[in-house]
């Protein structure tokens, strides 16, 4: 069945009215938007900032690690005297004079592994 004109004008002044609504709903949106921008961009610079310290600090953290393993190997094979030593990265060998173990490995979990000869 056809429309008739006045049916017509009806539908086409409520999808003016509709249409009308949704670009005042999008400005609408989009002034909440922009008010939160600002705040928005401070919240991210500042995650950047404490994921940066956070690199930092863990960096820091496995520095000290670090000379703390090594200056507890050192005075380990100080203490004992050693008649050879290999070291790396997180790890060193030392094969000890008074002891029949050698120190193969210190790792970031803290742990010394140590094996008879």
């Amino acid at each position: 069945m056809a429309e008739t004109g006045d049916e017509q004008r009806q539908r086409a002044a409520l999808v003016a009215a509709f249409n009308h609504q949704l670009r005042d709903f999008n400005g609408h949106e989009r002034s909440i938007a922009a008010a939160y921008e600002p705040k928005i961009a401070e919240l991210r610079r500042k995650i950047q900032e404490a994921e940066e310290q956070v690199e930092r600090e863990v960096e820091e953290a496995r520095r000290n690690y670090d000379a703390a393993c090594a200056k507890l190997l050192k005075d380990w094979v100080d203490e004992q005297g050693s008649e050879e030593s290999l070291e790396g990265d997180s790890a060193s060998i030392v094969k000890s004079k008074k002891t029949k173990y050698v120190i193969h490995s210190i790792s970031y979990v803290g742990s010394c592994n140590t094996r008879e000869l």
